[in-house]
């Protein structure tokens, strides 16, 4: 028994470790797990979360629907939704 004390701080920190990081939801659907580096006006920089220290993604700000980061917040993009997660009743061509 007390084994099983012993083993599971260290399994939630694996757990918790896991689920830190940015999720980007394409348009069409598609997630990415992601590291995001910058955010513009008309595209998104990010690393993929599995090499964190590989190369500089760009995706073009309107293939993305929707980013939610690590800490849990979300930021809308493309798709009818301004920066700040306003919808509109624009359509941005994504289906």
């Amino acid at each position: 028994m007390k084994k099983i004390y012993f083993c599971l701080p260290a399994i939630l920190t694996g757990v918790l470790q896991l689920s830190a990081q940015d999720i980007i939801t394409k348009c069409n659907g598609e997630e990415i797990a992601a590291k995001v580096a910058e955010i513009g006006d008309t595209q998104i920089k990010y690393r993929k979360y599995e090499n964190a220290q590989g190369p500089l993604y760009t995706l073009p700000a309107s293939e993305v629907f929707l980013i939610r980061f690590e800490d849990g917040s979300l930021t809308g993009h493309g798709c009818g939704n301004d920066r700040d997660g306003e919808q509109h009743n624009s359509s941005c061509g994504c289906e």
